[in-house]
């Protein structure tokens, strides 16, 4: 998921990536893994925030009950 989304959003800035020819994919791969690889603390922490905010829009067990 995270190589997906560091493709479309760092490598190609395009949320479709079926466009692509098998050869196109995989050098876009290339260069998100790069990208994760030069740069995962930075990668992690928006992820984690990410998963944070979903989280915290989730309603809790009390609000259901």
């Amino acid at each position: 998921m995270m190589i997906e989304d560091i493709m479309s959003n760092d490598v190609l800035h395009t949320v479709a990536l079926d466009w692509l020819t098998a050869q196109e994919f995989h050098v876009a791969a290339g260069k998100a893994a790069l990208l994760l690889a030069n740069n995962r603390a930075e990668y992690e922490a928006y992820y984690a925030s990410v998963r944070a905010a979903f989280e915290s829009m989730k309603p809790s067990q009390a609000q259901v009950a």
